[in-house]
């Protein structure tokens, strides 16, 4: 019984249980009170009916009285103040000898007519009668009489016994008329108590059908209601276990519902985040590995070259000049290598802030290339850019200008015959895309895939005195995916094309 689902099956149906037998408990209790009363009201309002009637007119009024009687169980019974018979429902009455039986067993006290339950003690004979009228004065009540209830001076209630036409207790109003005649409506008590017995079994039938609907019902909800909560439990036990493959079906916006869509949520943010966390782990390995192979080399001259310094090799001040330049060269190369790993850690980390302007990206253009001319002198490169048309864009002048950069140091880097640099604008919807071409061998799609890869050459033979270290072009996507644009590199005919966008203002 440790299970939700067995848990919520027997409280539905012990609750059910609990209703069907306080419901026959209150009958037992309670239904024969409430429905005296009920009963007792509606006499009342048979009696304000009839008593609304003219005197000796009761025969034209019969349907009506036989209605009264029909619907509610009721005899009725009319006489004068001196118990001559007017109105019955009992044929019964009518016979002469039964009636005046009936008048012996009947307490007349004088020939004005005073209610039976006015007598102080029913089990004394009434006071004697002057005249020597009525009853002789041996004669008891007719009935055993209790529980006397008056209405008002004229009607009251009475429980009472061996009346001639019931040998059960009956329940009996009895008045006086505006007419001044008499009027008892009986209700035999045993029909009120059968018929709460007929309920209370009827209750019974009821509540075993129903506690066996109840039950059905329950199995059913159960089976529903935890059908969520047990795919829940299974889902976490596969995160736990770091398997993610499993979701919870969504089938309600309740909270059950949400818990489960936050669950499902809650599994693919996981399942992402040790993807990613795998991936840069495996990045890190990489890049562990390829930090260690480009630092080799100049960690091995720094090292072969200070340790001639210590051991005084050096046979002249110009060899000595030549082996510190050759250390103070390799540690800038290191340096730079060092600058460029934090540049990139920090804008995967958004840690780097970028301050946006408006600025324009032709002068930027111009700018740039007017720093590389000692370069592109030296090595005999020019860079054609004819664009007089002032562009102004949106973004980090400063990290765009370092994208511009490393896009040229990579065209100068690699640029072959007929050595064309060439720089040209295109004007997109929403941005301007500064494309930068070089000349150089065809190259597949499928090779230019990983030179966004930190410490990836596209040319592994290049000697290392033509500078670069792989890292130039992960800087631009970093920069690139900050600014939240696109760059990208495209194979040409006689060439290769880096290119980046940039917001329009």
């Amino acid at each position: 019984m440790g299970s939700v689902r067995q848990k919520l099956f027997m409280q539905v149906g012990i609750l059910v249980l609990l209703l069907v037998g306080l419901t026959m408990m209150a009958n037992s209790l309670f239904l024969e009170p409430y429905y005296t009363s009920q009963l007792k009201h509606r006499l009342v309002d048979y009696y304000e009916t009839i008593n609304q009637m003219d005197a000796g007119q009761y025969n034209n009024e019969l349907q009506q009285l036989i209605d009264i009687e029909s619907t509610s169980n009721v005899d009725i019974m009319i006489t004068t103040s001196e118990w001559e018979l007017i109105y019955t429902s009992n044929s019964y009455f009518l016979d002469e000898k039964m009636w005046e039986k009936v008048k012996k067993l009947r307490m007349v006290h004088d020939r004005k007519f005073r209610p039976i339950f006015e007598y102080e003690d029913w089990g004394k004979p009434p006071p004697e009668k002057p005249n020597n009228e009525g009853p002789p004065n041996n004669d008891h009540p007719p009935m055993s009489v209790e529980k006397i209830e008056m209405i008002n001076e004229k009607v009251g209630f009475y429980y009472a016994y061996t009346d001639p036409l019931f040998s059960n207790k009956i329940l009996v109003l009895s008045g006086v008329l505006k007419s001044g005649d008499i009027i008892e409506l009986k209700v035999p008590v045993i029909s009120i108590q059968e018929s709460i017995q007929i309920t209370n079994k009827f209750t019974l039938i009821c509540g075993l059908v129903l506690l066996f609907i109840a039950f059905v019902y329950a199995y059913i909800l159960s089976e529903i209601f935890t059908k969520p909560i047990r795919e829940m439990n299974d889902a976490t036990k596969e995160i736990k276990a770091l398997r993610f493959n499993q979701e919870c079906s969504v089938e309600s916006s309740d909270e059950i519902g949400e818990l489960a869509s936050n669950i499902n949520d809650m599994s693919r943010a996981l399942s992402k985040a040790i993807a990613s966390m795998n991936h840069k782990n495996d990045q890190l390995e990489t890049l562990v590995n390829n930090v260690s192979h480009e630092l080799k080399t100049p960690l091995a001259l720094l090292q072969g070259y200070a340790e001639g310094i210590k051991l005084h090799i050096i046979s002249d001040e110009e060899k000595a000049k030549f082996y510190s330049e050759v250390i103070v060269d390799e540690a800038k190369k290191m340096n730079r290598i060092v600058e460029s790993l934090l540049t990139i850690k920090k804008f995967a980390s958004e840690d780097m802030s970028l301050f946006y302007k408006a600025f324009s990206v032709t002068d930027l253009i111009h700018k740039t290339i007017v720093k590389y001319e000692p370069l592109l002198a030296k090595n005999n490169l020019n860079i054609i850019f004819d664009l007089r048309e002032d562009l102004v864009v949106y973004g980090d002048a400063f990290y765009t200008e370092q994208v511009l950069m490393n896009y040229l140091s990579n065209a100068v880097q690699y640029v072959e015959e007929p050595n064309e640099i060439r720089i040209y604008i295109q004007r997109l919807p929403r941005t301007c895309r500064v494309n930068v071409f070089n000349s150089f061998q065809p190259i597949s799609p499928e090779a230019l895939e990983p030179v966004w890869d930190q410490f990836y050459k596209l040319d592994q033979s290049r000697t290392r005195d033509r500078g670069g270290h792989g890292l130039g072009l992960s800087i631009v996507k970093a920069i690139q995916e900050a600014h939240q644009q696109e760059c990208g590199v495209k194979s040409e005919e006689h060439g290769i094309t880096f290119w980046f966008d940039i917001a329009v203002k």
